[in-house]
């Protein structure tokens, strides 16, 4: 904490003392000081991941170089790494050649487009807190599926992956869900399809689990961009299917997480 975030903070118990705010105005704005980290043109939730439990991602595209890698620096000095989504090659290998500069200690991890930058000194052991099933329709959904699977990883879930399940053979996704996931007692299932994006729901209709559908951007023609599984997704008559955007295996990862959360504090 810097000293202007220190002196704001004096200031709003003063104010409190004086009987010039009420507790809840305090703790509103004591959270608002020590929970953000103000780069001027950059506010990082650097404890987001204390708050809710799941990090802020740096969302690259758009943003000036400088800002992402100061953005960087400051994950990497308060909370020991870094999750950064959708660089472009050139930013990449410009951000790990300069973060040599800095740290000799730090380690890689990447998939497809996001990046995990971290700190040595942060320990590698990681306590489970619970169990998630990866399914894809086809080959073409593996790298968006190991995005998630990189972050959730990372924040101690166990991972399962079952790849190329679709729905054109029936009979392998129902060989998946009979005799390996179910066993497994797994918390969640999240399921990644483009083309008709019928595979979530299948697995919605089958299985008594959360089933998150992720509507992948791969398929041809009319609504191949992601559209056509989307609005499968969004129109299914399975109750209880949770459908995040297309490509957004963020969200994906952040709803499983939260739900295997909630689940721990009612065991």
């Amino acid at each position: 904490m810097g000293f202007s975030e220190y002196d704001r903070i004096i200031n709003i118990l003063r104010s409190y003392k004086d009987g010039k705010v009420d507790e809840v105005s305090v703790i509103n704005a004591i959270s608002l000081v020590i929970l953000t980290k103000n780069l001027n043109t950059v506010r990082l939730d650097v404890n987001r991941e204390l708050r809710i439990g799941f990090p802020e991602i740096i969302y690259g595209p758009g943003k000036k170089y400088e800002d992402i890698y100061k953005s960087i620096i400051a994950f990497l000095e308060d909370r020991g790494r870094a999750f950064v989504y959708g660089l472009s090659n050139e930013y990449k290998d410009k951000i790990l050649k300069d973060i040599r500069k800095d740290y000799n200690d730090f380690i890689v991890k990447e998939a497809h487009n996001l990046l995990l930058i971290k700190r040595n000194k942060l320990s590698n052991e990681i306590n489970h807190v619970g169990k998630v099933a990866l399914l894809t329709g086809g080959t073409v959904d593996v790298p968006y599926a190991e995005e998630t699977a990189l972050l959730l990883e990372e924040l101690g879930v166990e991972v399962y992956r079952y790849y190329d399940v679709g729905v054109a053979n029936l009979n392998r996704v129902l060989e998946v869900l009979s005799n390996d996931i179910l066993k497994k007692n797994v918390d969640v299932i999240i399921v990644f399809a483009g083309m008709d994006g019928v595979l979530p729901v299948v697995t919605a209709s089958l299985i008594p689990l959360p089933v998150i559908g992720v509507p992948i951007s791969s398929g041809y023609g009319y609504g191949g961009e992601g559209q056509a599984a989307l609005m499968t997704m969004l129109q299914s008559c399975v109750p209880g299917l949770v459908v995040v955007n297309i490509n957004n295996t963020v969200g994906a990862a952040a709803a499983a997480y939260r739900i295997i959360m909630v689940k721990n504090r009612n065991r």
